[in-house]
């Protein structure tokens, strides 16, 4: 397919990054309301395993939260830290309020492609605030931002890096019922690049509210590969696809008690950082299992578990906090 930009393309996150972006959690939103006492350390384990391999950037709307970091790390860390204080929130998921990054004219150019946010589809209001991170992000990064003019958030969104691109379009249509696959397409096309598009049924996973975000489920580790939660249904709908199909176990979904719900434990939001693997885990008998598989997986990273069973009571986990900056190619 013919692309409106035909160099753009969204990079596949196993490629070098220049960054990963996060978003510091605060008490603003519904996800951790209840308190950051723990979810801080998780926050804080997240960002030291990044830092030998990359710059991590970070939104703070609490000043008080930046210097508890700040206080925790050594002056190496602290030199790998880009802090932003001038970009608001109220939910931490920077992979779904934030922008998605694609790079053009010969992989010089970055670019923040802005989908509208509604809160996952008008779940928790209000949303308006978060619809205007990605904008503010771009302002103080001083990086171009469109506007894509769809609601959509970048969870249910996998790319090769080489066109390819994996779209859940459970999400899609929940979020924009009037538009067809041929409308999402062009949209796709035109502001990832994308020159192949798989739509995917994705499963719920109990707990998970965003109507099936593929990384909840459904991961690309390579360009004929992807990492799938064992779900036998699921692993059917994809045997035709053309991909070699690498079954994670099914974690034992986890609860809220405050909440009085479930909570989406998944081993499959894993992130892939320039030397390490984020993998959550949960204190169940299948951790090491799906550990063991994704270090298969990624030979040449570091394995890195991460407590996660607080982290998913905001009801997203670890790949839905962090968002990714890719590497730049130098100007010539």
């Amino acid at each position: 397919m013919k692309t409106e930009f035909s160099d753009r393309r969204l990079p596949a996150e196993w490629e070098r990054h220049e960054a990963t972006w996060l978003s510091w959690p605060n008490l603003d939103g519904e996800s951790f309301e209840f308190g950051l006492d723990v979810i801080r350390e998780s926050m804080l384990e997240i960002v030291r395993a990044l830092i030998p391999g990359e710059e991590v950037w970070i939104n703070f709307t609490l000043p008080e939260e930046r210097m508890w970091l700040e206080a925790q790390l050594s002056e190496f860390e602290r030199s790998r830290i880009r802090c932003f204080e001038d970009v608001a929130f109220r939910e931490p998921y920077l992979r779904d309020n934030g922008p998605t990054f694609v790079l053009e004219n010969g992989n010089q150019d970055l670019i923040g492609v802005k989908w509208e946010f509604d809160g996952w589809g008008g779940k928790y209001p209000p949303h308006d605030l978060d619809n205007t991170t990605g904008l503010a992000m771009a302002e103080a990064a001083g990086f171009p931002i469109e506007k894509t003019g769809i609601i959509f958030e970048g969870g249910a969104i996998e790319s090769d890096g080489a066109g390819t691109i994996l779209v859940s379009e459970t999400c899609f249509s929940a979020r924009n019922p009037t538009l067809t696959k041929d409308d999402g397409e062009r949209i796709l096309q035109k502001h990832l690049g994308a020159k192949t598009i798989h739509w995917l049924q994705c499963p719920h996973v109990p707990g998970d509210d965003t109507d099936g975000h593929i990384d909840v489920t459904t991961r690309l580790i390579g360009l004929e590969a992807l990492v799938v939660s064992r779900i036998p249904e699921y692993l059917e709908q994809l045997a035709d696809i053309g991909y070699r199909l690498i079954e994670l176990p099914v974690a034992k979904s986890g609860t809220h008690n405050d909440r009085d719900i479930e909570t989406p434990a998944t081993y499959a939001n894993f992130y892939i950082g320039n030397e390490t693997v984020l993998v959550p885990v949960f204190e169940q008998s299948t951790d090491d299992e799906a550990c063991s598989i994704l270090a298969k997986c990624f030979p040449d990273r570091t394995i890195t578990p991460i407590a996660a069973n607080e982290i998913i009571k905001g009801q997203g986990g670890i790949h839905c906090l962090t968002q990714t900056i890719p590497q730049r190619a130098p100007r010539s």
